[in-house]
């Protein structure tokens, strides 16, 4: 396979860093001395942020439409955890600003993203994980894929038609960009200097078995989940590969079912900020 060309590859030095805040959000997930209302305070520091997290808080799914004026008060309302998570969703959309190319839609990137977030958060207390760490994941798990999409998006929309399945797109990443996007996706998270749990999970996210992670299989499986509701057509990994991480978690496929048909509303509610921003 011939090596791919130092003019095409992608640059992570490219993509900026996130707020610091929400860099802050990050690190206190496993952190149980963190100050939440500090945090909360800080969030509510950045209008256009704070805006976007309010515009999700009152949306339908929530029932509280017009009611939610402030950070405070939504931390208030939903809890310091769910509004950690809407802060990320809303800061990674504003970092990643995709733009349509030939035959993908980038509302389908981020419906895919907020659906494998959902699921692993659904599938993780099952599994043992932690709900939090486990949407953070499942959201930050293409992150490779935005970093290509902002630098390259015609070619990588080439690449998808060309790649009938999840191995040969892997290769056409590393002969197109230096690199694939799950490898791309971990060596920008550690560069922001995330857990690393989470630049783990997200490096092996299609192939668990290569790391010691249960973190790792659960956002694989959360993955699969996320692609039957909106894969924007990229090819999953074969069946073999979830069966074994699903075994390790003690989940069933059953389990993935039932998380599917439990997301949609959150889902829908999330898309809607998305909507509005478009």
């Amino acid at each position: 396979m011939t090596p791919a060309d130092p003019q095409s590859a992608i640059s992570l030095a490219k993509i900026p860093p996130l707020p610091g805040v929400v860099l802050e959000l990050l690190q206190s997930l496993d952190d149980g001395n963190a100050n939440f209302n500090a945090l909360a305070k800080k969030i509510g520091q950045d209008p256009a942020l704070s805006a976007r997290v309010l515009r999700v808080v009152n949306s339908p799914f929530y029932g509280l439409a017009g009611r939610v004026g402030s950070l405070s008060e939504a931390v208030m309302v939903l809890g310091f955890s769910a509004i950690r998570s809407l802060t990320l969703a809303a800061s990674l959309t504003a970092r990643f600003s995709l733009k349509p190319v030939a035959g993908m839609d980038p509302l389908l990137i981020w419906e895919h993203s907020f659906t494998c977030a959902l699921a692993a958060q659904r599938l993780a207390a099952p599994a043992g994980q932690s709900p939090d760490t486990a949407f953070t994941t499942g959201l930050l798990h293409d992150v490779g894929i935005m970093a290509i999409l902002v630098q390259a998006p015609d070619r990588y929309a080439r690449l998808i038609e060309d790649c009938p399945d999840c191995d040969s797109r892997t290769a056409g990443e590393r002969e197109a960009f230096g690199a694939g996007h799950d490898e791309l996706g971990a060596r920008l998270l550690a560069a922001w200097r995330l857990p690393a749990p989470i630049v783990e999970a997200v490096r092996w996210h299609h192939d668990p078995a290569q790391c010691d992670s249960r973190l790792a299989d659960l956002v694989h499986v959360a993955d699969l989940v996320a692609h039957e509701r909106a894969g924007f057509g990229l090819p999953r990994a074969p069946a073999a590969i979830t069966e074994a991480a699903l075994a390790r978690l003690g989940l069933d496929w059953r389990a993935c079912g039932d998380v599917l048909g439990s997301i949609g509303d959150q889902v829908e509610a999330l898309m809607h900020t998305m909507r509005e921003a478009a």
